[in-house]
């Protein structure tokens, strides 16, 4: 099964998951699913973030 974040590109390789926020481009690589989570979501609290300031 395939792992599904929304709002993000997820590729996984070698044992390292990689990440890239859809809307800003943004990087971010996890080494489990659920790291994965938690910096997909650091990717779009940053994003949030920068569109309000």
């Amino acid at each position: 099964m395939a792992l599904r974040i929304p709002n993000c590109h997820v590729q996984s390789a070698d044992g390292v998951i990689h990440l890239q926020h859809k809307a800003s481009g943004e990087h971010a690589t996890a080494s489990s699913p659920e790291q994965a989570h938690i910096e997909a979501a650091v990717l779009r609290l940053a994003y949030v973030l920068g569109r309000v300031a």
